[in-house]
Order: structure tokens, then sequence, then C-alpha cells
């Protein structure tokens, strides 16, 4: 909890450190690899993050969060078959309805070229209410990437 806290308050150095404490503490905190993991994407050390999701699913293979965040990368990473996987695994897994999960799986059938499905998601976040669907929309037209953040 920490480490999130660190994160939102732009702490990206104690949030590391509270993280690696988790982790020391309990090496089976998925909830801290994943947040070592957006640290590392944030900082665009993609390998890295990619290894820290892998390790957050290796310790708890019902993490979402872990599976949408891995998808996030695999697709910066140009790896679109194993981002639609972990985007529908995530989704599957939400017990939330997580808008962000949702957009990511919006967004990986789109890199997937299929556009029916990907429509489908953006969708029904349209109609939620509960996203801003703006960027989705630039994103599928191409006026902007999904790796401007």
């Amino acid at each position: 909890m920490l480490g999130h806290c660190y994160e939102e308050a732009n702490e990206p150095d104690e949030a590391k450190r509270a993280y690696d404490s988790a982790i020391e503490i309990n090496p089976r905190q998925s909830s801290a690899w994943t947040g070592l993991g957006i640290l590392h994407r944030k900082k665009r050390d993609y390998k890295s993050a990619m290894q820290s999701y892998e390790k957050a699913i290796e310790m708890n293979p019902d993490d979402a969060m872990a599976h949408s965040s891995l998808a996030v990368v695999a697709m910066i990473l140009g790896e679109n078959e194993t981002a639609l996987t972990h985007a529908k695994k995530a989704y599957l897994l939400d017990k939330t309805e997580n808008p962000g999960i949702i957009a990511n799986l919006a967004v990986a059938y789109h890199v997937n070229g299929e556009p029916s499905w990907r429509d489908i998601y953006a969708i029904s976040l349209k109609i939620r209410g509960d996203y801003d669907v703006k960027k989705l929309e630039r994103i599928f037209s191409g006026e902007e990437s999904f790796l401007d953040e």
C-alpha cells in the first residue's frame, strides 16, 4: 500500500523502496511485483516491467491487474497475441469491472486487428459513462498511440 501511495504522490524512488521492502518481507505479494512493474514501465524499462508482471502472475495467477499491465507492455513490445491473451485473462478475472482493464482489452483487440470485439468493449465503457473513451477513439483512429501517457 505504501508503494502505491508513493507512486500516486509521484515519488518513484520511495515507491521502489516500499515495493522492494514488501517483496523482501513477503516475496509472494503480487501487488508489490505489479507496482514495481508499473515503475519500470514508467521509466520505459519494458523488459524489467515484463519480468515484474510475470513474477506477480507467478505469485498469484488470478491477479487481474498484473495480467492487464503485462498486456500493455506486451503491446508496447509488439507482442500483440500475448497482449490479447493477458488482456482477456485480466477481464475474466476482474471482479470490480475496472474500466482500465476493459480499455486495455479494447486496445488489445484493436492492435490484433479485431475491430468488432474492440468496439464491443469500447462501447460498453461509453455506455457506463465512467471512462473517458475519447483517448480510445483517438487510438483507434490513429491520431494517438497507446504509448502516449
